[in-house]
């Protein structure tokens, strides 16, 4: 134990790096302030080696506090990016949906447009009536990916 004298300099009390750390990680960064405030007042007591012991726990858990917040800070980052990531990638798979259901539709057009107007044939009335039923079924399969669409960009 190293002799002190009671004009000698007080050990660093950490104060400002634990009141910082409860940014990072506040459990460990209580016990830092705790610690901090004890070095102060122990060596103006005469308590040099407990205020030598004060300033390495406050240091101590100070640091702790803050390699443990950079480490939850880095995570959430690396999830969020994660996150939106998928999220983009589900969009553009909705929007190539999207795209084949109105190529599609448009090929129905296309297909409708060039019947006849309807005779008396029935081969051409049960094929307009299938072109009618493929269309309606596009067009509600369009409207459900649409929805879910929005419900990704709103999320």
């Amino acid at each position: 134990m190293a002799y002190h004298s009671p004009n000698s300099t007080p050990p660093s009390n950490w104060m400002v790096g634990a009141v910082l750390s409860i940014l990072c990680c506040w459990p460990l960064a209580i016990p830092a302030i705790v610690f901090a405030a004890k070095v102060n007042s122990a060596w103006n007591a005469g308590d040099y080696a407990g205020a030598e012991d004060a300033a390495k726990k406050a240091k101590m858990f100070s640091l702790i506090a803050f390699a443990l917040g950079a480490v939850v800070w880095i995570g959430s980052g690396i999830v969020t990016a994660m996150s939106l990531m998928a999220a983009d990638q589900a969009v553009d798979e909705y929007n190539a949906e999207i795209d084949e259901i109105n190529e599609s539709l448009d090929a129905d057009l296309e297909e409708l447009e060039s019947i006849a107007p309807p005779s008396f044939d029935p081969s051409l009335d049960a094929n307009l009536d299938d072109l009618t039923e493929s269309l309606d079924a596009d067009l509600e399969e369009l409207e459900q990916l649409e929805s879910d669409l929005e419900e990704l960009e709103n999320y």
